[in-house]
């Protein structure tokens, strides 16, 4: 008699669950697919050949304006610094994957890290002393500046592109005049030390990215992580911000709205092809995008949630 009960109940209760609709779990394109490594040679190889010019003209700028600094190696040093972070932010779907692939998120987060404010760097018109270039209590230094950078808050940021923009353009309608780093005053000399300082802190932190190789999984990190900064530089430019001391660099406004989306376009077709084969929808993701509409990708990435009537439809 106990086993004829058991049997009816069982029985019940699996009449019961499937009078239920079923729950769907919902897969994300971009998941759908086992890990895969990748052919991406050839593009890591273009991407730090690109990056290794902008680096080195930089560093050459740099030795020429300390041995001679004057107006035209300031404008100089200006524009290698301008295309070396061009270069970055156009190769920077594959510096993501990159940190993803070696769970290197601080040094890529430490490149550019942005909104930031100018007043924890430098002086302001209405500051005139601030910053850690005036404040003689601050080590200068390559620990120091490890030290200060986002010590209580990722908007004080002492290293980086943004940061290295801020102490060598100001953020004012006129560029930061020549005689901020020339004379015989502590200030000028010491923008000049953080201008190596700094530089040389961004070639350990791409160095800290390594080149792996990469897999399908690697590569729609990176994907999400490049969409999050194209999200982020949207909601900057939209929003009314409460805190008046932030800022976000002119160039980096710029460079970013002309270059990121060249990270998405200039993925080689062989490593597309490969990557869409795991990932179904990708190409024709791409394709529909833009510099002008990244959504398309988005919604591959991230599809939105769908409706009741979609499913009865």
């Amino acid at each position: 008699m106990r086993i004829v009960l058991a049997i009816t109940l069982a029985l019940l209760l699996a009449a019961c669950d499937n009078g239920k609709p079923e729950a769907k779990k919902k897969v994300s394109p971009a998941t759908a697919k086992p890990v895969v490594t990748l052919e991406t040679r050839a593009w890591r190889q273009q991407s730090d050949s690109t990056l290794q010019a902008g680096a080195t003209s930089w560093q050459q700028a740099l030795t020429d304006f300390n041995a001679q600094p004057d107006g035209l190696h300031l404008a100089a040093l200006r524009n290698a610094l301008t295309q070396w972070y061009a270069d970055v932010t156009a190769n920077y779907l594959l510096l993501a994957s990159r940190a993803c692939a070696n769970n290197q998120q601080a040094p890529l987060k430490r490149l550019d890290q942005w909104p930031l404010y100018p007043g924890y760097l430098d002086a302001l018109p209405q500051w005139p002393d601030s910053g850690l270039i005036n404040d003689p209590t601050v080590e200068l230094s390559a620990a120091g500046l490890l030290e200060q950078h986002g010590a209580t808050d990722d908007a004080e940021a002492s290293l980086g592109f943004a940061a290295l923009f801020v102490i060598l353009n100001g953020t004012g309608a006129q560029q930061r005049a020549l005689s901020a780093f020339t004379g015989s005053k502590k200030a000028p000399s010491r923008r000049r030390e953080y201008l190596d300082l700094a530089g040389q802190q961004l070639l350990q932190d791409l160095d800290q990215l390594g080149d792996p190789a990469l897999t399908n999984t690697d590569l729609t990190c990176g994907l999400d992580a490049t969409l999050g900064r194209q999200q982020a530089l949207t909601t900057w430019q939209q929003q009314k911000h409460e805190d008046s001391w932030l800022t976000v660099p002119a160039t980096v406004l710029k460079t970013n709205q002309q270059h990121l989306f060249e990270a998405i376009s200039s993925i080689p077709a062989d490593s597309l092809s490969q990557w869409s084969k795991q990932a179904p929808g990708l190409q024709q993701a791409v394709k529909a995008s833009s510099a002008g509409n990244w959504q398309p990708l988005q919604d591959w990435l991230h599809p939105p949630a769908k409706k009741p009537d979609d499913d009865e439809s």
